[in-house]
Parts: structure tokens; sequence; C-alpha cells
């Protein structure tokens, strides 16, 4: 199958290729807040929308792909728009990313096998992680001002 940045290069040519992304804040009903271990620490979950999908349609690829989560398994609550661009160069050229946040409650539960590379954090946890993420997602700032203080 072909890389996304290729098919998107094929039709654009050499003109300024965007790729929008779709990060999700994903919390359970506990107020856990579900992140990702990644190379140099923890991040959210997010991943690049396909050609010809809807913002929802990608949160609900990703949530079924990374997550094992069908659509009853959880409640999309609030969409975040956000023009935040990050320039990245990558072997098909510079690419500029866009991305839209979303807040999503886990309602059920997810697959012991989709848990490998992800953690709950809570609390005070949770507060010191989201911290140290990168501010400039202003999704995560509202989310991280919107939350109880211990």
């Amino acid at each position: 199958m072909e890389n996304y940045e290729a098919q998107l290069r094929k039709l654009v040519g050499a003109k300024p290729l965007f790729v929008p992304w779709v990060w999700v804040v994903v919390q359970d009903q506990e107020g856990r807040l579900l992140v990702a271990i990644k190379e140099g620490g923890l991040g959210l979950p997010g991943w690049p929308m396909e050609i010809g999908e809807q913002f929802q349609d990608t949160v609900a690829r990703g949530l079924q792909t990374f997550l094992g989560l069908a659509p009853e398994d959880y409640r999309l609550e609030k969409q975040f728009a956000t023009t935040t661009q990050r320039h990245i160069r990558t072997s098909y050229g510079e690419v500029q990313t866009l991305y839209i946040g979303y807040l999503i409650t886990v309602t059920g539960q997810i697959p012991r096998n989709k848990q490998g590379d992800f953690t709950w954090l809570y609390g005070e946890k949770l507060r010191q992680e989201l911290l140290s993420f990168d501010q400039s997602l202003p999704f995560l700032q509202q989310y991280l001002q919107a939350l109880p203080k211990d």
C-alpha cells in the first residue's frame, strides 16, 4: 500500500502539501486520560486524515485501528478547531500539518491487546504530564484548564 504522503504528492504535484491530522483527548468515565507511550515520552493519540475522509471518519478509523474501539464504545464530546501548523521535512518534500482535536469519552473497554502502547493518567500525575506536552495545541490547553483542581 502506498504511503499517504506519496498519494497526496501525486495529486498536488509540487504545490505545498497540507496534511490534516486528528488528535484525540481520550478520557474514561472516571476522568482518567489515555496517553500514548512514544519515543521521548508521552503524547496524545493521533493520526493523519486519509484521502476522501471527513474528520469524524478519521477519528472512528483511528479509534478502531489503534484502540479497538467501535463507535458504540465511545462518545464524541467536543471538537476543538485549531490552526496550529507544523512544518515537517519528509522524503516527499516539505509538509505542513494542520491539527483538529477531539474530546472522546470511552464508554466501553479498550481490548487488552491494544493497551500496550497506552497508559491511563489521572489526578496530579495527569496535570504534570499534560504540562510537559506541547502547549501549542490549543485544544490541549482548553482541556488542561477544564481539569478539576485536586
